[in-house]
């Protein structure tokens, strides 16, 4: 808006200034004043003068359109520098990120950490309740120890400073998959046998909202992220975020190949203390679902499920550095 009232003073001061005044409501005509460049009184009757007090108001229009294209080219210009100016401080993989984060399928760009996140970390979990067909086999609460890391969104496991910081989706899937198949082949009086080994797990940096895992025993899984909102508060140390999350499972068996589709929203929050190798993070995650296909779990009433929201898992988590 100030652009454009910025544009509008300018017409007019250059309006002004080549004799010219805005028209008003009652004439669609532009009053001409005396040109202050005469030189000599024009005589009553006089048609060549009366020639001459007709011309100006050519060169006056011809002024008038200049100036409004003037200003049209300016109002251009001043937009495009402020699009210039938003898109500097982003790097070619953010911009990426930002721009597919309005096509369809995509979603919102990452949940961003402090730059003091990146690299490995010893992650402890402590799952006080879960419905997983594998962890709820544990006596619960159960303490699963694994590794997770943090990167760049440009995937580097290295930062300046200077670049956002996400979580390795890709690696920390496939550690906590494979603590629990660890956890459970060390346990007795398990029932069920440990999960299908883990053969390839596909994510990206640069498309986030997926992250698709297939098994030795022909299974796959896919974690397609459709909602997201994260917050970020350096001065506290506390991150925040809420993932709605569309779970698409395919199974072997007598129905191999029909894929069985959930929903889930996860809540998670850090809090983070001390600096350096004294740096520990500590956070609590909880998950909820509604079992079904479509509608948000965490908004009743809304979408195909009318059941309130379940809660599924819940644990305690803490992070300590792992020196690189």
């Amino acid at each position: 808006m100030t652009t454009f009232i910025f544009v509008f003073l300018l017409t007019v001061h250059v309006l002004h200034a080549n004799g010219l005044q805005v028209p008003s409501s009652k004439s669609n005509k532009f009053q001409v004043r005396a040109s202050p460049c005469s030189t000599h009184d024009a005589a009553p009757g006089d048609k060549q003068n009366k020639f001459e007090d007709e011309e100006p108001k050519f060169d006056k229009r011809r002024d008038f359109l200049k100036a409004i294209t003037a200003s049209s080219l300016l109002t251009f210009s001043t937009m495009n520098i402020g699009v210039e100016n938003a898109l500097a401080s982003q790097t070619a993989g953010e911009a990426v990120r930002r721009t597919a984060a309005n096509i369809p399928g995509y979603g919102q760009p990452d949940c961003y950490f402090p730059p003091s996140f990146i690299g490995k970390w010893r992650a402890t979990r402590i799952v006080v309740a879960s419905d997983d067909p594998y962890i709820s086999q544990l006596p619960l609460p159960a303490t699963i120890t694994y590794d997770v890391r943090f990167i760049t969104v440009d995937g580097d496991t290295k930062s300046d400073g200077s670049q956002k910081i996400v979580a390795d989706r890709q690696f920390n899937e496939a550690s906590f998959y494979n603590a629990i198949g660890a956890e459970l082949g060390g346990k007795e009086g398990v029932r069920t046998p440990p999960p299908p080994a883990l053969q390839t797990i596909t994510w990206s940096p640069f498309n986030p909202n997926v992250c698709t895992s297939n098994y030795s025993d022909g299974s796959s899984k896919e974690i397609k992220v459709t909602k997201r909102a994260g917050e970020l508060d350096a001065a506290s140390g506390i991150i925040s975020s809420s993932e709605y999350r569309r779970i698409t499972t395919v199974s072997t068996g007598s129905f191999g190949g029909i894929p069985s589709i959930s929903a889930s929203r996860v809540l998670t929050k850090w809090k983070s203390e001390g600096v350096g190798k004294e740096q520990i993070v500590e956070g609590i995650e909880i998950v909820y679902t509604d079992g079904s296909l479509g509608g948000d779990p965490m908004a009743a009433g809304i979408g195909s499920s009318s059941s309130k929201p379940q809660m599924t898992s819940k644990s305690r988590l803490k992070l300590e550095k792992i020196e690189d």
